[in-house]
């Protein structure tokens, strides 16, 4: 027969692997990251808001938010190199936009990476 601290110490590490289960989803995992990038980055802003909106795993909302900044950088050099737009006067703005781009793309990443390897340490309230 166990005794009731037996059991009280089991039924505590059974919540320990529930809790942290929820705080595993919550995060995400790097399919759901690149999967939610590859979506944003070829379906611009349609995807990346579709994403933000009915995913809330952190995974996948930077996913979103870096191929955002990717698809943000592609447009800009596919509008500089097919329109008249550009001229000697405004060059500086397509090159701004660019880099405005390739910042969030970087950034998300980067925020992600962080973001998972101190997730262990993070409190609960920090994690929600």
């Amino acid at each position: 027969e166990d005794t009731l601290e037996e059991v009280e110490v089991r039924s505590e590490r059974g919540r320990d692997d529930w809790e942290d289960d929820i705080d595993s989803a919550l995060l995400g995992n790097d399919f759901v990251f690149c999967t939610a990038f590859v979506t944003a980055f070829l379906f611009n802003w349609v995807g990346f808001l579709l994403l933000m909106c009915f995913c809330h795993t952190i995974a996948a909302r930077y996913g979103a938010l870096a191929g955002f900044g990717l698809s943000l950088a592609k447009w800009t050099l596919i509008v500089k190199r097919s329109t008249e737009l550009v001229r000697r006067e405004n060059a500086w703005l397509w090159w701004l936009v660019l880099g405005f781009g390739f910042l969030i793309c970087t950034r998300a990443c980067i925020q992600y990476l962080q973001i998972k390897k101190t997730w262990r340490q993070l409190s609960r309230s920090a994690r929600e």
